[in-house]
């Protein structure tokens, strides 16, 4: 009886998909919040922020949005203002904002936990040009989930095979997702506790761009779960090994 069995292409396809919506809401939410141009100060209120502020009342007022880069404040039918400002931090001094009362944890950490959002990003994209890259990989059946794994690809092991076996690779994935979580949860916790504590003047809420980068953790999680249940899309003609 032949030992050759061909993997369906489902997860493999599926995997592909949701690291490829992942990778477009991280996208978003690394570069689509505080305006890269000093000229660009269009929508403002419907960018990918991290955290928003409004007042407490309707009776009008500046909104805020935070993201990683820095802030923007807009009215109703009123030009913006921003500040670019990597890794910035935020003083009861701090002009317009500083009366808005924000937490410690998000005035002075935030923007620094929001910069580890650009590491999944690239993480991200490296993730999904592996899984392209290992469409229809040379294999027999398919790669061991446990099994041990050599940093560089064996002599008489195919590159697109040894890919392949990285990806399913129980101890890979794992660490995958360590610092997929060290690089997410930061954010999402700082931002999801401390919208809830601004001055009570002002009411903060979590923005676009914190729904984007939970969802894209969670789909990102997902996409490791797939790859060691549901396995890759192999070819069962060849074993992946070198002639």
């Amino acid at each position: 009886m032949s030992d050759k069995k061909q993997n369906s292409p489902v997860p493999h396809l599926l995997a592909i998909l949701l690291t490829l919506i992942s990778t477009v809401f991280l996208f978003l939410v690394v570069l689509y919040n505080v305006p890269l141009s000093s000229s660009d100060r269009s929508n403002l209120s419907g960018r990918m922020w991290l955290l928003t502020v409004k007042p407490a009342t309707s009776s009008g007022g500046d909104s805020y949005g935070f993201g990683i880069w820095g802030w923007c404040s807009w009215s109703d039918g009123g030009d913006g203002d921003c500040t670019n400002d990597s890794f910035w931090k935020i003083t009861s001094s701090t002009e317009d904002v500083g009366i808005l009362g924000l937490p410690k944890s998000i005035a002075q950490s935030m923007s620094t936990a929001a910069f580890l959002l650009t590491f999944n990003l690239v993480t991200s994209i490296l993730l999904l040009c592996d899984l392209l890259y290992t469409i229809h990989f040379h294999s027999h059946a398919q790669p061991r989930i446990i099994a041990p794994l050599k940093l560089l690809p064996p002599k008489k092991i195919k590159m697109r095979t040894w890919h392949a076996q990285v990806l399913r690779n129980l101890w890979v994935c794992c660490l995958a997702v360590v610092f997929l979580l060290a690089w997410s949860v930061p954010v999402i916790v700082i931002v999801g506790v401390g919208a809830g504590d601004v001055d009570e003047s002002w009411r903060g809420k979590v923005g676009l761009g914190w729904i984007f980068a939970l969802i894209a953790t969670i789909l990102l999680i997902a996409v490791r779960v797939l790859l060691l249940m549901g396995g890759l899309w192999n070819n069962p003609s060849h074993s992946g090994r070198k002639k």
